[in-house]
């Protein structure tokens, strides 16, 4: 659930909340409630008020619609530049994250969102298990390589080895600076017994490591 503070006060944000739903739902890590479902209770919520939602007003929204977390966010057009913000909360209204991101100009949009999503993702992997999912998330700008190593995890932690090695590949095609994906390649192909990935991934992994 976002919503918009512009210069001439305060609407709500059609358009751009599509835009992160789609990229947070496209990394795996949550299943977006469809954008549609969502306007039509904050039109119930809403009525006539001027100011727009409050997250108390979105909690409650979230769960209606049994959804386990939302967003309440900001967009500020201050000039040509564009200020990003997003509160994560969780439905019962406990703040799980903060992420604010800005963009140049319109142009600059676009990567400005994915630099939030990855900063969202990094929220959510707070459990010590996820130290290597956090690092991730800081160690490429690439959005499809992240979800390729998110993707290698989940698979890493379900025993599926051969699966998240191909997940990790995936992640190193994608952004071939990615040194914790090769990291991850290796590891994985010490489990599976392909020394063919083995020791390449290994000595590329050093090679970026800084």
């Amino acid at each position: 659930v976002l919503f918009e503070v512009s210069r001439m006060g305060r609407v709500r944000l059609r358009g751009r909340d599509d835009l992160l739903a789609t990229k947070l739902d496209a990394l795996g890590t949550v299943q977006a409630v469809p954008t549609e479902a969502v306007l039509a209770h904050i039109e119930d919520e809403l009525g006539t008020r001027p100011n727009g939602l409050t997250p108390e007003d979105a909690g409650r929204i979230a769960r209606r619609i049994d959804s386990d977390l939302f967003i309440v966010g900001h967009v500020v057009r201050v000039g040509q530049a564009i200020e990003l913000s997003a509160l994560l909360f969780d439905a019962d209204g406990g703040r799980a994250g903060i992420a604010t991101r800005r963009a140049d100009d319109d142009a600059a949009l676009p990567a400005a969102v994915d630099a939030l999503v990855r900063d969202l993702v990094a929220a959510r992997l707070s459990a010590p298990a996820d130290r290597l999912g956090r690092l991730a998330v800081v160690s490429t700008t690439s959005h499809e390589a992240l979800r390729h190593y998110l993707e290698g995890e989940r698979r890493y932690r379900h025993g599926a080895y051969g699966d998240a090695l191909e997940s990790f590949r995936l992640a190193v095609t994608a952004d071939t600076l990615f040194a914790l994906a090769y990291y991850r390649v290796s590891v994985m192909a010490g489990w599976v017994a392909a020394g063919e990935h083995y020791l390449p991934a290994a000595r590329r992994a050093a090679e970026l490591s800084d």
